[in-house]
């Protein structure tokens, strides 16, 4: 699709809202158009999750579809997708996916311990506490982080290393000391990914620690 039929799009989106849509949006949020190649340039999706498509007036929201999967603990969980026909192919984009692509940023971008590694999107707040009329709670923006393939893992079972850390009566008196700095920088020099983990009652988030920058 050329800029032109884009354009054409984002004017009749822009009209329906105006003049059509009884649709009144969350105070912050935003609307971004799809980029016509992996997803039709006449959605609309927004940072809380929700989508907008102006092919026709008559359906200007999507609906969702709940898919349900089995954890490893045969706990019963879910996500959720859109359905569509483009360019003659079915396409079912998961809607955490979508989300992130147009409102997350990749924070580990440019770091060459995990190029190359597949980028996966990681729920701050499990999606497995939310319910399954909740989508546009468990995939705001805001709820989402892009994470290389390796750290989602490690963050995904934060609670295997909380077991191994609670398993002891004491941390090591030097775990915040100068060997556990000495330990960092040597973890950095091996070619190594340092990045910190926080964890906020069943949120968890995962940002690089960033480098020195290399004298010339």
């Amino acid at each position: 699709m050329n800029e032109r039929t884009k354009s054409f799009y984002k004017k009749k989106f822009d009209d329906l809202r105006q003049y059509t849509y009884n649709f009144i949006p969350q105070e912050d949020e935003i609307f971004k158009q799809c980029n016509g190649i992996t997803e039709p340039p006449y959605w609309f999706i927004s940072n809380y999750g929700r989508l907008f498509s102006v092919y026709y007036k008559n359906e200007p929201l999507k609906q969702i579809r709940v898919n349900y999967t089995k954890s490893g603990t045969e706990r019963k969980q879910h996500d959720w997708s859109y359905v569509t026909q483009y360019k003659g192919k079915q396409r079912e984009p998961r809607l955490h996916r979508l989300v992130a692509k147009y409102f997350c940023k990749n924070e580990f971008d440019g770091y060459a311990e995990v190029a190359g590694e597949p980028l996966e999107v990681h729920h701050i707040l499990p999606e497995s506490t939310f319910a399954e009329d909740e989508p546009f709670k468990a995939n705001r923006s805001e709820n989402l982080q892009i994470l290389p393939k390796s750290v989602h893992r490690d963050v995904s079972h934060i609670g295997s290393l909380e077991k191994k850390i609670a398993a002891h009566d004491s941390l090591p008196l030097y775990f915040f000391g100068d060997k556990f700095i000495q330990a960092l920088q040597k973890h950095i020099e091996d070619g190594r990914l340092a990045y910190t983990v926080q964890q906020d009652d069943k949120k968890v988030t995962a940002r690089p620690l960033k480098k020195e920058p290399e004298e010339e």
